[in-house]
């Protein structure tokens, strides 16, 4: 086979996986959208699986929306807004454009790429990241001082800016915990303590919030945490995204936080 027929061939079985994810109708089949995982997949993975998409969008925060309308639906200038609004939240919650229906698809990525969240209509259905997510698990009773103090030392052993939190990764609580926050599509970094005065007491983070996102990066980690942070400065503004649990009622929530360095 000749270098200019393999290359045919490997262009028609790349176009015939884009229309297999992609009905004619330009919804994206469900199929498709299982394959996707927070945190793992990628611009390029979910781009290589559905081609190119009609719009980009970055916001301040440096997160980027790209997005697939339906076919035939006329384009709606609200519809990166309306998804960065919908991030974390299930179907249910999700915010939709128009008269309540779902006229684009969109996923949202990190600075590093990595996929963050999306929604998209399935048939006559909202689907989106959060879907089939067990409860949030409440640990911050099961966090021990040991842990609490590598947090301390991570942050006394940088001299940059810093937000007033003691954190401890998601991944590095007990067995059951972990299981827990991997049922519910979760990693993250728990608050375990809140700096009086500090910038993030300022800013309205709280004991036992679960931040996920720092400055449009996902965080799992101390390293990801320093990364997000690496190029802040004192005076800048870091924006946190977390989710938090009502003790009374057990609901959970989205939360955003500005805090001013």
């Amino acid at each position: 086979m000749t270098r200019k027929a393999l290359a045919l061939l490997i262009g028609l079985v790349m176009a015939a996986g884009i229309r297999a994810a992609t009905a004619s109708d330009g919804a994206i089949s469900d199929e498709a959208l299982r394959s996707f995982e927070k945190g793992k997949s990628t611009l390029a993975d979910v781009t290589g699986k559905l081609g190119d998409p009609t719009k980009t969008v970055t916001d301040s925060e440096g997160l980027q929306a790209i997005l697939y309308p339906a076919s035939g639906a006329s384009p709606d200038p609200d519809a990166a807004a309306a998804l960065f609004a919908s991030i974390g939240k299930f179907a249910s919650a999700a915010v939709t454009e128009g008269q309540g229906v779902l006229r684009t698809a969109g996923f949202v990525f990190d600075r590093q790429d990595r996929l963050v969240y999306f929604r998209a209509a399935v048939g006559n259905k909202v689907v989106t990241s959060e879907d089939g997510a067990g409860p949030m698990p409440n640990v911050v009773y099961g966090l021990s001082e040991q842990q609490s103090q590598i947090s301390i030392n991570q942050q006394a052993a940088s001299d940059r800016p810093r937000l007033g939190l003691q954190l401890v990764p998601t991944d590095s609580t007990d067995s059951k915990h972990r299981k827990d926050f991997e049922a519910a599509k979760f990693k993250g970094m728990v608050v375990v303590k809140v700096i009086p005065g500090s910038a993030a007491d300022k800013a309205g983070v709280a004991q036992q919030d679960y931040i996920y996102l720092v400055n449009g990066y996902l965080v799992g980690s101390f390293d990801d945490v320093v990364k997000a942070m690496a190029s802040v400065n004192k005076g800048d503004t870091v924006r946190l995204r977390a989710r938090r649990i009502d003790q009374s009622t057990n609901l959970v929530s989205e939360r955003v936080f500005d805090v001013k360095l």
